[in-house]
């Protein structure tokens, strides 16, 4: 596996992204003659402004986004299983942009607005009779994030701080060609009883992948994207894109 992060930056625009290429060298799942098959997945963020690099920085708009690419995405499996459910386990990650008011102060000025990488554990569920989908990240394990973009260069909190919001993925229909899309995602924050969520939207979608497990047709992974945004009571904000993805095996327990 190889993790690459690059920025760059003037006065009127700052660009920053994060790729991780990973094999499958060692996947006993998949099948030998395909076991130098890979996956992409990144997210990157552009923000425009003013003396960005200055002493008084004014942002004019921000853009996210994410994706995962590989050999096992780019086309459809040969065929989907018509019963049976199956749990996919994997990673999520991706960047966040916080707007600190008390549910995230941290020291600093309300209205800060600061950067962060966070990472958390997906499970999914496949429902293959009913040809549909859902899942979770931060349900298994709390997300975790690691601050970098902040507007004195000081990160005030120990990277990885892990948090109690989940990331629910609403269930959606799976397409023929083993695709998917759902305009539903919605945040909890189970610990937060200061300052409850008040709003919450966002979409999520991915695709099985076109590898089987050997002597099924059950697809060994499924990945995707998730982005959307939340507020919370006392004028928190928040909007963050990621990538997630998950591996199950045929007895329908992920390893």
């Amino acid at each position: 596996m190889r993790i690459w992060s690059t920025a760059s930056g003037t006065d009127s625009g700052i660009t920053a992204s994060s790729m991780t290429v990973g094999w499958f060298t060692d996947d006993p799942a998949v099948p030998a003659r395909l076991r130098s098959d890979w996956r992409a997945e990144g997210y990157w963020l552009h923000v425009a402004g003013r003396n960005l690099l200055s002493t008084s920085p004014a942002a004019t708009g921000a853009e996210m986004g994410a994706f995962v690419d590989g050999p096992a995405y780019r086309s459809p499996p040969a065929r989907l299983p018509v019963t049976g459910t199956a749990r996919y386990v994997g990673s999520a990650k991706g960047f966040v942009a916080l707007e600190y008011r008390m549910r995230f102060a941290s020291g600093r000025p309300e209205g800060t607005v600061v950067g962060a990488d966070w990472r958390g554990t997906t499970t999914l569920t496949a429902d293959f009779a009913d040809n549909s989908i859902s899942g979770c990240i931060g349900c298994t394990g709390n997300i975790a994030l690691t601050e970098w973009l902040v507007p004195d260069g000081v990160q005030r909190r120990p990277a990885g701080t892990e948090i109690s919001t989940r990331i629910h993925l609403g269930r959606t229909r799976v397409n023929a060609d083993g695709t998917f899309r759902c305009a539903t995602v919605t945040l909890s924050d189970p610990d937060d009883s200061a300052y409850p969520l008040t709003s919450s939207s966002g979409a999520w979608g991915g695709r099985f992948s076109n590898i089987p497990y050997t002597g099924t047709v059950l697809p060994t992974r499924v990945a995707g994207t998730v982005g959307g945004k939340a507020a919370w009571s006392d004028g928190s904000t928040a909007a963050y894109v990621g990538t997630l993805q998950g591996l199950t095996s045929p007895d329908g327990r992920a390893p």
